[in-house]
C-alpha cells in the first residue's frame, strides 16, 4: 500500500500529531486490511478518518 500525502509542514505540532496517528493506524492489527477494502478514493478517505477517529 502506498500513500501520497499532502501535508503542510509549516505547523510542526500538527505534522507530528498526524504522523503519530497515521503510524499508529498502520501498525494496528487489521487496519491495513480494512483500508484495502475501500473501492474508491472517497471510501479510502472515509475509512482512514474512521480508523483515526476523525469523524
Amino acid at each position: 500500500m502506498i500513500f501520497l500525502l499532502a501535508i503542510n509542514f509549516d505547523s510542526v505540532n500538527t505534522t507530528k500529531a498526524f504522523f503519530h496517528d497515521f503510524t499508529k493506524l498502520l501498525n494496528e492489527n487489521g487496519a491495513t486490511d480494512r483500508l484495502r477494502e475501500a473501492a474508491s478514493p472517497h471510501e479510502l478517505c472515509a475509512a482512514i478518518r474512521k480508523e483515526l477517529g476523525w469523524n
